[in-house]
C-alpha cells in the first residue's frame, strides 16, 4: 500500500493481534459460531467419506478420508485470529501510528471481515445484499467448475477439487445462517450500522432523494443515448473519446452513491437504464417523418443501434456431446447419442414478440400473451410501427404447447426461406444462427440431460441431494416474490463447462414429448406415440424447491395456458 511505508514483522504483528478484544461480545460469539458449526460440517463429511471408505476401500482410498473433512488454514480454522490481524493491518495500511492502533473492534469494523472473504480464491466467496437489504453470502467456484468440466483431471485431484467446492458450500451455509440469527437477535443494535445492514434503513429513503436518484439515472440514460447517438452518426474521434469519459465519470458516481448506500447493486442500475433507453427510443421513432432524405438516413442508421433487439438478451445456444445419464426420479439408463443445442435462457417476451411480428401477426394479445408484462421492468417497446408492452428480459408465458409449436413452425419457416430481411433479423436475434438451421422443443430426455450435466449431477437437485443451493440458481415460491423474473439474473448451472440460466423456476418449460407414466430409457427415447397431456420441466416460480428437483415430471393439456409455463428451445443443423 502506498500509505505504508515500513516493514513489520510476523513477531512484531502478534502482540498488537493477542490485545485485540470485541466491543461487543455478540460479534465474537458470532465468528465463533460459524468457526464451530463450519468444523462440525466438515467433521461429518469426514465420517461420511470413512464409512464409505470401510465398505469400499478402493472406491474410497485413505486419503479421500482426510481430504474430505479438511479445512483449510485460510478459512475458519483460525477465524477470530485472521480478523483481529486483518484488523491491525488495515490500520497500518492507513498510516495510523502505533501510538494510535486501535484494540478494539466495534460493530463498524465488521465490514474487513465480509471484505475479507473476497480472497478466499479460488471458490471465492462474496458477500452482497438482497433487494430487501438483507445481508448474503454465495460462493463463486467457476474457476473450479470449470476446470472441473474439462475432463483432463485424474480422479485424484478432481476429488480435492470437489472437495474445495464443498467446503466453500459448507461455509456459505454456516455464514448465512448465523449472520440471519445475529441480525434477528442484535435488531436494535444493528440499526446504529446502515452501511453494514442497509435491511434496517431502506424503506426510510426520503422521497426527495429518490426522486434525485431517479432523475439522476434517467439523465444517464439521456447520456448513454447521446453517445451511443453519437457513435453511430460517426462523430469525431476527439469528441467521441470526451464524451466516453464524460459518461464513465458520470456512471462511476452514480453507481459508487448507490452502492455505498446500498440503494441499488450494479446490475440493477443497467436493467433499469435499459428500460429507459427503450422508452426514449420509442418516443424517438415517432418524431422526425417529415424530415428530409438525409435526416431519414441518420434516423435509420441510430435506430439501429438502438434496437430493442440490440438491448435486449440473446437466443443464447450451447452445444450438449452425446452422452449416458440417470434419467427421472427411477433413475432410468438413458443415451443421448447425437450432439444438439440448447438455449442457455428462456424464450423471453422480447424474442417472442419480435419473431411473432416478423411472422406477421398483428394481434397484441398474441404478439405478447404473457400476464406479467406490466409494473417494475415493464415498457412499451415499438416494434415495426406495433406498441407492445412487454418486460423484454422477463420469460414469456401463457403460451400453450400447441401456441409455442405455431411459433416453432414460424421460425423455421423464416430460417429456411425467409428474405434477407428475415435472415439479418435472425443473425440479430440468434448468436451464430445460420440459414436453414431447425428449431424445436427440447425431448423431455434432451431436457433432462442437459440438467443433469450430461450425466454428472445425478442427485435430487443438481450435484446436492438437500435444497440449499436452489436459491441461487432458481425463482421459486421462497424468493420470486410471486411473479416473474428478468432470464440470467440468478446464478447459472454450469454444463458441460457452459452456463445455463433458469433451468428451474421462474416459468415451467414445455417439451416435445407426450407424457408417459413410465420413462422407457434406452437411445434418444421420444415418449408416448400419442397421449392426451404433454410433458413440461422445471419447476416455475410459485412452486417450493421440491417441485424443481432434476427428475420432477409434469404435465398439462397441449391447448392449456398458464403463466407459470413458458420454454426453451433446441437448435440442429440439416
Amino acid at each position: 500500500s502506498p500509505n505504508w511505508k515500513g516493514l513489520l514483522a510476523v513477531g512484531e504483528l502478534k502482540p498488537l493481534v493477542d490485545q485485540v478484544e470485541f466491543e461487543n461480545p455478540a460479534v465474537k460469539e458470532a465468528l465463533a459460531k460459524i468457526q464451530e458449526k463450519f468444523l462440525a460440517l466438515r467433521i461429518k463429511k469426514e465420517e461420511e467419506t470413512f464409512k464409505a471408505h470401510k465398505m469400499d476401500p478402493r472406491e474410497f482410498p485413505d486419503y479421500y478420508v482426510s481430504a474430505a473433512g479438511s479445512a483449510s488454514d485460510r478459512t475458519v480454522i483460525k477465524l477470530i485470529d485472521q480478523f483481529k490481524a486483518r484488523f491491525i493491518v488495515h490500520q497500518l495500511m492507513q498510516g495510523v501510528a502505533f501510538k494510535d492502533i486501535k484494540t478494539t473492534v466495534e460493530m463498524k469494523d465488521l465490514n474487513l471481515f465480509f471484505e475479507g472473504l473476497g480472497y478466499w480464491a479460488p471458490q471465492k466467496i462474496t458477500s452482497h445484499y438482497n433487494q430487501d437489504g438483507t445481508l448474503e453470502f454465495k460462493n463463486n467456484s467457476q474457476v473450479i467448475e470449470r476446470l472441473l468440466a474439462s475432463g483432463v483431471l485424474d480422479s485424484r485431484v478432481r476429488f480435492h477439487l470437489e472437495m474445495m467446492v464443498d467446503e466453500a458450500r459448507d461455509y456459505v451455509q454456516v455464514a448465512n445462517s448465523v449472520t440471519q440469527d445475529f441480525m434477528t437477535e442484535y435488531k436494535s443494535e444493528i440499526t446504529k450500522y446502515p452501511d453494514l445492514f442497509p435491511s434496517t434503513i431502506g424503506a426510510k429513503v426520503p422521497t426527495d432523494i429518490q426522486k434525485a436518484i431517479s432523475a439522476s439515472i434517467e439523465n444517464l440514460s439521456r447520456f448513454r443515448l447521446k453517445l451511443e447517438t453519437a457513435k453511430a452518426l460517426g462523430t469525431s474521434s476527439l469528441e467521441l473519446t470526451a464524451l466516453k469519459q464524460d459518461y464513465s465519470k458520470k456512471e462511476a458516481e452514480l453507481i459508487k452513491y448507490l452502492e455505498d448506500y446500498h440503494l441499488m447493486t450494479r446490475e440493477q442500475l443497467r436493467e433499469k437504464m435499459k428500460a429507459i433507453i427503450l422508452k426514449l427510443q420509442t418516443e424517438s421513432g415517432n418524431t422526425h417523418k417529415e424530415e428530409d432524405k438525409k435526416k431519414e438516413e441518420q434516423k435509420k442508421v441510430v435506430k439501429e443501434a438502438l434496437d430493442p433487439v440490440n438491448l435486449a438478451k440473446k437466443m443464447t445456444f450451447h452445444e450438449m456431446r452425446p452422452g449416458k445419464f440417470k434419467m427421472g426420479d427411477a433413475q432410468v439408463d438413458t443415451e443421448i447419442t447425437k450432439p444438439f443445442e440448447m438455449m442457455a435462457t428462456q424464450v423471453t417476451q422480447m424474442m417472442w414478440a419480435r419473431l411473432k411480428i416478423a411472422m406477421g401477426e398483428k394481434d397484441l394479445n398474441k404478439i405478447n400473451p404473457s400476464n406479467f408484462k406490466t409494473g417494475t421492468d415493464g415498457t412499451t417497446v415499438n416494434i415495426e410501427g406495433i406498441d407492445v408492452q412487454m418486460k423484454p428480459d422477463h420469460p414469456v408465458e401463457q403460451v400453450s404447447w400447441d401456441d409455442v409449436k405455431e411459433y416453432i413452425d414460424g421460425l423455421n419457416h423464416l430460417s429456411s426461406t425467409g428474405d434477407a430481411k428475415a435472415q439479418e433479423l435472425l443473425d440479430k436475434l440468434i448468436p451464430g444462427h445460420k440459414k436453414g438451421d431447425i428449431y424445436d422443443f427440447p425431448s423431455e430426455a434432451q431436457w433432462e440431460f442437459v440438467m443433469r450435466d450430461r450425466g454428472s449431477a445425478n442427485k435430487k437437485h443438481f450435484d446436492r441431494d438437500d435444497e440449499a443451493d436452489v436459491p441461487n440458481h432458481a425463482w421459486f415460491s421462497g424468493n420470486s416474490g410471486n411473479q416473474t423474473h428478468a432470464v440470467a439474473t440468478l446464478q447459472p448451472r454450469m454444463i458441460d463447462g457452459k452456463p445455463f440460466y433458469d433451468l428451474e423456476g421462474n416459468v415451467w418449460e414445455w417439451n416435445k414429448d407426450w407424457y408417459d407414466g413410465t420413462l422407457k430409457g434406452g437411445k434418444d427415447p421420444q415418449g408416448a406415440a400419442t397421449g392426451s397431456d404433454r410433458v413440461f420441466r422445471g419447476g416455475g416460480w410459485y412452486n417450493s424447491a421440491q417441485y424443481l428437483r432434476s427428475g420432477y415430471r409434469n404435465y398439462y393439456g397441449p391447448s392449456g395456458r398458464s403463466h407459470f409455463v413458458g420454454f426453451r428451445l433446441v437448435r440442429t443443423r440439416p
